[in-house]
């Protein structure tokens, strides 16, 4: 799962991983860290269970994020690691 937060909006992105355990997940996304860096911050990982990782961040640049989940080579690793994303747009609450 992943928060995303861009223009004080955030986003909520829910991998769950089937065929891998959480510790795979966490090196592969780990390994990305230099290339997040150049569409998100304040990155904060979640172990939900075995197959379910809740990302919480800042994401600055959307359009770059997007690019990275629809390239080919990011299609390829989701579907050899068995991953599910499915991405929620999350606002404040309204206060009374």
């Amino acid at each position: 799962m992943l928060v995303q937060r861009t223009d004080n909006a955030e986003y909520d992105d829910c991998a769950e991983n089937e065929d891998f355990t959480y510790d795979d997940w966490k090196k592969a996304f780990d390994a990305d860290a230099e290339m997040q860096a150049e569409f998100m911050r304040e990155t904060v990982v979640g172990k939900v269970d075995e197959q379910t990782a809740i990302v919480s961040a800042d994401v600055f640049a959307p359009e770059k994020m997007q690019q990275l989940m629809s390239a080919p080579e990011f299609k390829q690793l989701e579907e050899e690691m068995g991953l599910d994303h499915a991405v929620y747009f999350l606002q404040p609450a309204p206060t009374a």
